[in-house]
Parts: C-alpha cells; sequence; structure tokens
C-alpha cells in the first residue's frame, strides 16, 4: 500500500492552513487535499525523525499536536544514516539538499512513495 511521506514545508502548510492562513493559498489548499486524501484512504502519512525535529520545536498548539499524532514516524537507524550520508555525498552535501531533506528522498523511497 502505498502512503505519503511530508517534508518539514508541507507540514509547516498544513497547520498555516489550518490556523493562521498564511502563505501561498493554492500551496496551502493543495498541501491540504493530499492529506487528506491520504488519511481518509487510510494511507500512512510518514515523516522522518529528523523532518518532525525541525518542525516540531517545542510547539504545543492544538492543530500541531492534532498533526503530530496523525503521523507515522520513520526513525533513523545506521542503515537509514548511512543511506542519507551517501545521498548527500552523490548530490552535493555543502550545496544540495540539507540532511533533513535528504532524509525524506530515502525515507520516501525506501517505500516507493
Amino acid at each position: 500500500m502505498f502512503g505519503l511521506t511530508l517534508d518539514t514545508s508541507a507540514l509547516v502548510a498544513i497547520v498555516d492552513a489550518i490556523t493562521t492562513k498564511r502563505g501561498s493559498a493554492m500551496t496551502r489548499r493543495r498541501v491540504v487535499q493530499v492529506w487528506e486524501a491520504a488519511l481518509e484512504a487510510e494511507r500512512p502519512v510518514t515523516v522522518p525523525a529528523l523532518v518532525l525535529a525541525e518542525f516540531w520545536r517545542g510547539q504545543l498548539a492544538g492543530p500541531v499536536v492534532k498533526l503530530v499524532r496523525a503521523l507515522t514516524v520513520d526513525v533513523v537507524d545506521k542503515t537509514t544514516a548511512k543511506a542519507v550520508g551517501a545521498y548527500l555525498a552523490e548530490h552535493g552535501a555543502r550545496t544540495g539538499p540539507s540532511m533533513v531533506d535528504a532524509s525524506v528522498v530515502i525515507s520516501a523511497a525506501r517505500r516507493n512513495e
């Protein structure tokens, strides 16, 4: 079963759509539509642990807690860490994606998402 893997920007867009209505209306609408479709289809919605760490930052607001409860967290173990490191080496660790972004790629690829 295919699911959905989200990055930090997607989580922020979902919370913004629910609460403050900041950011691009089209982006908010699209992200929320995809999020709701995944939940309605009972598909797993996953974030790598590094995404959760980047997003959380001690937020205790209701929408954030509700969103986090609905997520499956992909743990960063030794194998994942090595895969993220290899991805960064291949794509330019200094000018390419961040470690968090690379973890999203590896996490999604492992589930063919």
